[in-house]
């Protein structure tokens, strides 16, 4: 457990802005209400007449007062880093009476009534979890989150889209981490096979096995989305910026991955694309990406750029737009996440400033890093664990990359039998 350090020192120039901009708007409110209505106006002939006109100027002055209440209210909301994180309570509470909530409890779990404002408490129920899991990297300041795609959440069908979502309070950064659906890797009681089965098999908790013995990082939560899901979410943000090959674009106005017909009429290019549309670019595989990616690299490049086309349109709303989101996107999302840890999260990506901030990416395994061959007749990539955990590391954790450890013998070297896989 975790308990977030005392920063109310850090309010004080965000309290003085707040402060400083109530007495602007007083003051020119109450000049404005100073000046006669009429110049010119003669006085009153009778009492009747002076009442009256007593009465609409504290009619005016009250309304005067309300307004400068509110300025002062949207400025404390909007300015201050208690504002924003009661707007991030606000929203998160209304959001959680929704959101599809799959976590486990602990037999003595900590009540999040009970909870103050920063701390956390595991989402995952690490009772529950080996010593593989428990013994796996991690650190404190850094949340990684796993972001997982299924063509339906009612089914627990193979995760096609995995990605790890990570928020380092240390170095200041965002990163998204790809790992490719067809790596082969050991499944914790269910042997060797491709990463995305590892959830139809055992469930989330296979999963989180899953990438703890293989990659060697204790993962935070999760948070899963099906395809109807993602179209909700990129149609809640307006929309996102893509741009698109000739290639591609002819390939998505002439199939049926964008499944209404209406929205077939993509362009070569740059273009703001809506949720069924994105939906469809996501899943092409056939067709070489902007960046030469083709087949399942091309497909998780997509599913990449995606993201940082929402990261960006986040970028760039406001805060009360952004929480707008947040309770429109929350509701459709299966998670894990303990609603108080949920805005411990986003207080801190606020706080962290993400106009200025870029979304960096990895995939994994990187080029050169593993063996394409087929196991078990089906075809599958066998990373160079060494290099490959080394690389999700360093990406993660650290700001500067170490050198690579040197891998043990007999391993990464293309060896294509069934055990290939279980090297650690």
């Amino acid at each position: 457990m975790k308990k977030q350090p005392d920063t109310s020192e850090e309010y004080s120039d965000d309290f003085d802005l707040t402060q400083s901009l109530s007495r602007s708007l007083a003051r020119q409110v109450q000049e404005e209400m100073d000046i006669p209505m009429n110049h010119t106006a003669k006085q009153p002939s009778n009492g009747k007449k002076r009442k009256k006109k007593k009465k609409k100027g504290r009619a005016l002055k009250i309304v005067a007062t309300v307004i400068v209440l509110l300025s002062a209210c949207a400025a404390f909301l909007i300015f201050t880093k208690p504002g924003r994180d009661f707007m991030i309570n606000l929203a998160t509470e209304y959001a959680y009476t929704k959101v599809n909530y799959s976590g486990k409890e602990d037999p003595d779990p900590a009540d999040e009534t009970d909870l103050l404002d920063g701390e956390l408490t595991p989402n995952i129920s690490l009772s529950l979890m080996s010593d593989t899991f428990r013994n796996a990297r991690h650190e404190e300041g850094v949340y990684n989150i796993l972001l997982l795609g299924l063509e339906a959440i009612e089914s627990k069908g193979h995760t096609d889209s995995i990605m790890i979502a990570t928020l380092n309070t240390n170095t200041k950064k965002m990163k998204l981490t790809s790992l490719m659906r067809d790596s082969w890797v050991t499944i914790p009681g269910y042997g060797d096979d491709r990463i995305n089965v590892a959830y139809a098999k055992g469930g989330i908790n296979t999963l989180y096995e899953t990438i703890a013995l293989n990659y060697d990082i204790q993962l935070d939560g999760y948070a899963l989305v099906g395809f109807d899901t993602f179209e909700q979410i990129i149609d809640a943000l307006g929309g996102i910026e893509l741009e698109l090959t000739d290639e591609e674009a002819y390939y998505l106005n002439h199939t049926n991955y964008i499944s209404n017909k209406s929205y077939r009429n993509v362009v070569a290019g740059k273009q703001r694309v809506n949720g069924n549309q994105a939906l469809g670019y996501c899943r092409v595989r056939k067709v070489a990406t902007l960046d030469g990616s083709n087949n399942d690299m091309g497909r998780t490049s997509r599913h990449r750029r995606v993201m940082n086309a929402v990261f960006s349109e986040l970028k760039t709303a406001s805060i009360p737009e952004m929480l707008s989101v947040v309770n429109t996107v929350l509701p459709l999302v299966e998670t894990d996440i303990r609603k108080n840890n949920c805005k411990v999260y986003l207080s801190e990506a606020l706080e962290i400033g993400l106009k200025d901030m870029s979304l960096d990416n990895l995939r994994l395994p990187e080029d050169g890093c593993f063996d394409d061959t087929t196991i078990d007749r089906k075809r599958v990539l066998v990373p160079h664990w060494a290099e490959t955990k080394a690389a999700l590391h360093s990406f993660i954790f650290d700001p500067d990359k170490p050198e690579l450890p040197e891998p043990p013998e007999g391993e990464g070297t293309g060896s294509t039998d069934s055990t290939a896989g279980s090297t650690q």
